[in-house]
């Protein structure tokens, strides 16, 4: 089963061709825009402390790749478990995204395993 951050960030930077950022907070920039995928978060097992895995809580900025045209945010706590993590997160990525049936899908389907 796939990482929750990742699934969410894959589908908007494969499908609607965004970047993403992962900042501190919404001023301070953790990682930069990048369409880099090994960078959300730890992937393989042998992954350490990589993207939001690093920090207590992040902010995932999304934006147009080309017009750089901010799109919305994911506030990611790991202070929280499973969808719960997804603190808060622009009304619009629903639009775009469908974020609220992503998650609950998510969570269905880690109730099964």
């Amino acid at each position: 089963m796939k990482h929750l951050l990742l699934e969410l960030v894959e589908k908007a930077v494969k499908k609607n061709d965004w970047e993403y950022s992962i900042d501190f907070d919404f001023y301070d920039t953790y990682q930069d825009f990048s369409q880099d995928l090994t960078k959300v978060c730890n992937t393989k097992k042998s992954d350490q402390y990589v993207g939001v895995n690093n920090l207590d809580e992040a902010v995932v900025i999304f934006r147009e790749r080309e017009s750089k045209q901010r799109k919305g945010y994911i506030l990611w706590s790991n202070w929280n478990s499973g969808t719960e993590r997804v603190a808060d997160y622009s009304v619009n990525l629903d639009n775009e995204l469908k974020l609220s049936q992503v998650l609950e899908a998510w969570d269905t389907e880690k109730s099964l395993i």
